[in-house]
């Protein structure tokens, strides 16, 4: 996916979101395609029209679409999405992990396709009984994150690394109980 446009929420979430999208689409090799927020109380129409409007079929403005939102407002934008004629046959919905807080997102006829970046579930099943085990309870959403990140701070440290942003920022990642992360 050459480029990638981001639809977000015009709130503090939206905008990391967006910064984040920034970066990865700078520094992945992709191109920054275009961008549009809207507001989180009230009609998302006249930003998914300004976005969409830009998609054309001789000169497409994007590949994918990255939407982090959940819930009743991403219904209403990927209903605002059929009604512009966007077509996800040809641009790939992204999500962020919030499309996990609403399981019924799963059978949404227009994200069937579409991807969503957790981490695999493999790692979490096996994490969640290596946690269940030791503590006798199932680990807290964060678990495997804040696992992780002690994790990493614990490899630095002993390597005499030191734990700063270069270290940090390391653009292989590091393998972690619940796969790469960065």
């Amino acid at each position: 996916l050459a480029r990638v446009a981001a639809l977000v929420p015009e709130d503090a979430y939206g905008a990391r979101v967006l910064q984040a999208w920034r970066a990865a689409s700078t520094t992945g090799g992709g191109l920054v395609g275009p961008y549009a927020a809207y507001p989180t109380e009230g009609d998302a129409t006249a930003a998914v029209g300004r976005l969409v409007g830009q998609q054309t079929a001789a000169a497409p403005a994007f590949d994918a679409l990255l939407l982090p939102d959940t819930g009743p407002r991403l219904r209403n934008i990927l209903g605002l999405l059929g009604y512009h004629q966007l077509d996800t046959r040809t641009v790939r919905l992204l999500g962020t992990m919030l499309w996990q807080d609403d399981a019924s997102l799963a059978s949404e006829p227009a994200l069937q396709g579409a991807w969503m970046a957790v981490p695999p579930p493999d790692g979490v099943s096996a994490f969640a009984r290596r946690f269940e085990d030791e503590f006798g309870r199932k680990p807290a959403p964060l678990a495997g994150l804040a696992y992780d990140a002690t994790a990493l701070a614990a490899v630095l440290i002993r390597g005499e690394r030191r734990l700063d942003e270069q270290a940090l920022t390391a653009p292989s990642g590091f393998a972690g109980r619940l796969g790469i992360f960065r």
